[in-house]
């Protein structure tokens, strides 16, 4: 199970979306987090693009001053700064609660999902086994409710009256 973070720029925290990573945004993957327990989740680290006073979409790596600075998400500096975040990356207070919260309500979807598609499955087998015998019975002649073919016109109805 997987979740997301973004964030916005170096002086903003971040925040959990349901959103995946934008295809110029830099992101960063942190293998396995432990929640609590056996309460394990991958998390993707999510660095926004921003539009800068030149127009240019860039990532945002530094604060000086009151000046932000960027660069596009495969630079050096781009990357030393998301990289150097995912490894200093941690869950506290209502953060990591929120991830609990999510991570069960996940963990749930998936059960139901599983239960649905085999329920369905199920029906499915059900379904095409009857319709193969029907078509089988109908070819060997076998009426609806036996397992084999009468010995005697007569027990099937299908015999003709003797005078």
């Amino acid at each position: 199970m997987s979740l997301t973070y973004e964030t916005q720029g170096p002086s903003t925290p971040f925040t959990m979306t349901a959103k995946d990573c934008g295809a110029q945004d830099a992101h960063e993957y942190r293998s396995s987090y432990n929640l609590e327990g056996d309460e394990e989740v991958y998390l993707t680290l999510c660095f926004k693009v921003r539009r800068f006073p030149n127009g240019a979409m860039l990532v945002p790596y530094k604060e000086e001053g009151g000046q932000l600075w960027g660069n596009e998400q495969d630079s050096s500096e781009v990357m030393g700064y998301t990289q150097g975040c995912a490894a200093n990356f941690t869950l506290t207070g209502e953060m990591l609660k929120a991830a609990r919260q999510e991570w069960r309500r996940k963990r749930w979807g998936l059960i139901w999902t599983g239960l649905e598609e085999a329920v369905g499955g199920l029906i499915a087998i059900t379904v095409i086994a009857a319709v193969v015998g029907w078509i089988v019975r109908g070819f060997l002649g076998i009426p609806c409710g036996r397992d084999g073919r009468p010995d005697h016109p007569r027990e099937s109805g299908q015999g003709s009256a003797i005078a």
